[in-house]
């Protein structure tokens, strides 16, 4: 890909996200740590509650002993046709 020189001088030699010496690079590590916290807490809770789910039905007797052939079959063609579904 041809860029012109003027931008490739720009891209090369540009500190525009760092200026204002050391503090300027932690409201950067913090602006980066704040953006991985914000994007974990936003997927955790999907996971966590399926879990607290199986659980409490685990506590209530509700929990999987044994599986039959029959229902193995039925979850192992459920999930994949539920991914095709969803893609």
């Amino acid at each position: 890909m041809f860029e012109a020189a003027a931008v490739r001088h720009l891209r090369n030699n540009s500190k525009y996200l760092l200026h204002g010496g050391l503090w300027g690079k932690l409201q950067i590590a913090g602006l980066l740590a704040s953006g991985l916290a914000t994007n974990i807490l936003m997927i955790l809770p999907l996971p966590l509650l399926a879990v607290l789910l199986i659980y409490w039905l685990s506590f209530l007797g509700f929990g999987v002993t044994r599986c039959s052939e029959r229902t193995l079959l039925l979850f192992h063609l459920w999930i994949p046709s539920l991914a095709a579904f969803l893609n």
